[in-house]
């Protein structure tokens, strides 16, 4: 990675073999204790003879050279001062700087203090400025005072560091302390400078990780990424993954507008009722995830249709470098009936919802799609249709509860495929969101980008269970 930091090489023999000693050993003795390197953010001399170490480790864990992720209890950063030469210092830094190349040393935090119930700035002084001063990051601060600040500054940063000579003057990360509509700014101005760059635009936004810490009121990309390590991931939690520079790759979709517009969008499209329910309870948001809940409820029991056509190309391998054309250009000369035409239609009168969804989670809540994966190269569309009367009431309000253990695909009422890319062509009366934000309802297509993003996380478990969203 191009962020990579090298090390003072002009070492003594001495200091070297301490280093390499640490490495090898993934532990780091200072003054008569050891710890794991996993653990240990940073280090500093206090005097000649002792020296202040901060350690971020799982609650509750004890002094020991273990490391890992052995329980998913949160992390919590602490602080021991500890009688030691001084010199121990550098080889610390040295080793850690081994052992984790990929930690930037420049980051960007971007706080939306508008974000869910308005607790982003308290999140970053408790949780994650302690963290990224300890591991001595160069911090540029920047909170958003309207719509579009997150975006214009990503964007800056993207155009600004492909044209600097020297990248250790660069940001080399993003943090992000709010909701996903915060994210979705970072992504889409990172995605537009990647494009005005031109040639080889998919494989650059990769180049500026993103790291999600919750404070928002949906965190969908914080508790699918939680879900994936089958660890905890809070503040504290998804600050110490990006001291360590630890991250995993992340689809993106791309979706072309009827008026020529493309934008990306690393977490759903919404159609019909979710729109609803999600565009219709924005003055509930100091509600948290509990404004989806009400929402649902409402829009269930007023029940309306909602009339269109979705086209879609089913994910396979044979299907995988199938030519995706434009918006405006039929999808195949062949039928829908012909065997030759991969493309499959569903013409209905009475849809319900339908989303696609990049992510396992809509919010900290909704595991929408509980088997999809961030870098799966699929999306997954889930979708309902059918009457608006008493038993279609039933069959929604039921899928809702079995929402929460990710059971309601196990309803033959609710359709879930994976594809490669979907038309949407709404007839009125309904509303459409891209990432939580408001788009035409016009005809619309989207498409996948594999693994064009990188995300800070805790490394995947894919044994583990679902985990609860961290309080905030």
């Amino acid at each position: 990675p191009q962020h990579v930091h090298s090390l003072n090489m002009d070492l003594n023999e001495n200091l070297l073999s301490e280093t390499r000693e640490m490495i090898e050993e993934e532990c780091v003795e200072i003054g008569n204790k050891r710890y794991s390197l996993r653990e240990v953010i940073g280090i500093k001399a206090l005097n000649d003879s002792k020296v202040e170490v901060w350690l971020c480790r799982k609650k509750g864990s004890g002094s020991c050279c273990t490391g890992g992720n052995d329980d998913t209890r949160p992390r919590i950063l602490t602080k021991e001062v500890i009688e030691a030469p001084e010199s121990v210092v550098e080889t610390v830094w040295n080793a850690l700087r081994i052992a984790y190349p990929c930690g930037p040393r420049h980051v960007l935090v971007v706080i939306n203090p508008a974000s869910g119930p308005g607790g982003a700035m308290r999140v970053y002084e408790k949780s994650v400025k302690p963290i990224l001063e300890a591991a001595q990051l160069t911090i540029e601060l920047l909170v958003t005072t309207k719509a579009g600040d997150a975006h214009q500054r990503a964007f800056e940063i993207m155009m600004n560091r492909k044209n600097a000579h020297e990248f250790e003057e660069s940001i080399e990360a993003i943090l992000v302390i709010g909701g996903d509509g915060s994210v979705s700014e970072v992504v889409r101005g990172l995605y537009q400078a990647c494009q005005n760059l031109g040639a080889d635009w998919q494989q650059s936004l990769g180049d500026i990780p993103i790291c999600h810490v919750p404070a928002g009121s949906g965190n969908a990309l914080a508790q699918s990424l939680s879900r994936l390590a089958g660890d905890f991931c809070g503040p504290v939690d998804a600050a110490y993954y990006t001291v360590k520079g630890n991250t995993f790759p992340l689809d993106l979709l791309e979706f072309e507008l009827s008026d020529g517009r493309r934008l990306p969008s690393f977490l759903s499209f919404e159609w019909a009722m979710l729109a609803d329910i999600d565009l219709g309870s924005e003055s509930l948001r100091c509600l948290g995830d509990l404004r989806f809940q009400l929402a649902a409820i409402y829009r269930i029991c007023c029940l309306k249709r909602y009339e269109g056509t979705i086209t879609y190309l089913p994910y396979s391998d044979e299907n995988i470098d199938h030519p995706i054309p434009a918006l405006s250009e039929p999808l195949s000369k062949a039928s829908f009936d012909d065997d030759s035409n991969p493309w499959v239609q569903l013409d209905a009168s009475n849809f319900h919802l339908l989303v696609a969804s990049n992510l396992s989670h809509l919010d900290a809540n909704t595991p929408i799609a509980p088997h999809a994966l961030p870098d799966d190269g699929a999306i997954h569309l889930i979708w309902t249709e059918g009457d608006t009367g008493s038993g279609t009431k039933f069959k929604l309000i039921n899928g809702l509860l079995q929402l929460d253990e990710g059971k309601h695909l196990e309803s033959p009422f609710i359709h879930s495929i994976k594809c490669l890319a979907f038309r949407l062509q709404p007839k009125p009366g309904s509303r459409a969101a891209i990432d939580g934000e408001e788009v035409p309802n016009e005809p619309v297509q989207a498409t996948i980008l594999p693994s064009c993003l990188r995300v800070f996380t805790a490394p995947p478990d894919f044994s583990g269970p679902p985990l609860p969203q961290p309080s905030l």
